[in-house]
C-alpha cells in the first residue's frame, strides 16, 4: 500500500479477532512512532502492550474503573466488552517532562499524540485495523495504577488492534469534504 492510500483509507474499526500484532510488528510500529514530530527530541510517551493472555487482568481494571467512576452497570457491560471483544491494545501514554520552557506539556501531548497516530498508521500498512479509545477509562486511577503511571504521566489512549472481522465493512462517511476543511488567509 503506498503512503497516499494508506493515509487517506484508514480508518477505525470496532470489530477486532485474531490473529494480532507479533512482537517484531509491534516493535515496527514502535520505530515509526520514534519518527513522529517531536520538539526538543523528549519522546514524552511510552506504551504498554496488553496480550490476549493478560486481558482477563485488564479487565478487572476496567471493572475497577466503571466502579470507581460511578459509570453503573453500563459501565460494568462497557468494560467486560472492552477486555472479551478487543484481542490485544497498546496504551499509549504521554509522559511529560515539566520544567520547559521551550517544550510546554501541550507540545508534549501533540507529540505523544503523533507518534500514536503513527503505530495507528503503521498497524494499518501491517494489515491490521484500529481503534483509539479514550472516554472516562483513561483518567481512572484504577487504570491508571494497572498501567503503573506516574504522577507525570496521562492516558491519551487504548489502541485495540487486530484483523477486522469484517473487511468488507465500509468506514462511515466523513461529515466534511477535505475542501470544506480548508480556508485562505
Amino acid at each position: 500500500m503506498d503512503a497516499i492510500s494508506l493515509l487517506t483509507s484508514r480508518h477505525s474499526s470496532k470489530k477486532l479477532c485474531q490473529p494480532v500484532p507479533t512482537q517484531a510488528q509491534v516493535l515496527q510500529m514502535l520505530e515509526a512512532a520514534c519518527h513522529a514530530p517531536d520538539h526538543g527530541r523528549l519522546q514524552p510517551y511510552r506504551f504498554v502492550a496488553i496480550t490476549p493472555e493478560r486481558m482477563a487482568a485488564f479487565g478487572e481494571a476496567l471493572h475497577c474503573a466503571a466502579e470507581e467512576m460511578a459509570l453503573g452497570e453500563r459501565g460494568q457491560q462497557k468494560a467486560e466488552k472492552l477486555s472479551t471483544q478487543m484481542p490485544f491494545y497498546l496504551a499509549a501514554i504521554a509522559h511529560f517532562h515539566s520544567g520547559l520552557e521551550k517544550v510546554p506539556e501541550w507540545e508534549q501531548l501533540s507529540a505523544a499524540s503523533a507518534a500514536t497516530y503513527a503505530v495507528q498508521l503503521t498497524a494499518t500498512a501491517q494489515g491490521f485495523a484500529t481503534v483509539w479509545i479514550t472516554g472516562k477509562w483513561v483518567e481512572s486511577n484504577a487504570l491508571r495504577q494497572a498501567l503503573h503511571c506516574a504522577e507525570n504521566e496521562k492516558i491519551i489512549g487504548l489502541i485495540a488492534m487486530g484483523t477486522p472481522a469484517d473487511p468488507n465493512a465500509h468506514p462511515a462517511v466523513r461529515k466534511q469534504a477535505p475542501q470544506d476543511l480548508l480556508q485562505q488567509f
